[in-house]
């Protein structure tokens, strides 16, 4: 829900930063422009972040069937133990 509300309110955000931050009284169509490279340098510092982000996603995905193991584990303890 909460990424479908940022999608929708994008295009607003982005005529927002256009006419408001970077364009001011007659900026020409510059704001258009300023907007589009920060919005584009922050998609691509995106970008990186979930590369960097990959590199430990196959220990993280280990490390949470683990722990699903060792809970499944303990909780038919607990169950055998009742009986």
């Amino acid at each position: 829900m909460l990424r479908a509300l940022c999608e929708a309110a994008a295009p607003t955000l982005f005529g927002y930063f256009s006419a408001t931050v970077f364009g001011g009284r007659g900026g020409g169509g510059t704001g258009l422009q300023y907007t589009l490279l920060s919005f584009l340098l922050a998609l691509f510092a995106a970008g990186l972040l979930g590369l960097v982000a990959m590199r430990s996603y196959p220990r993280d995905v280990t490390t949470a069937q683990a722990s699903m193991e060792r809970i499944d584990a303990s909780l038919r303890d607990g169950r055998e133990r009742k009986s």
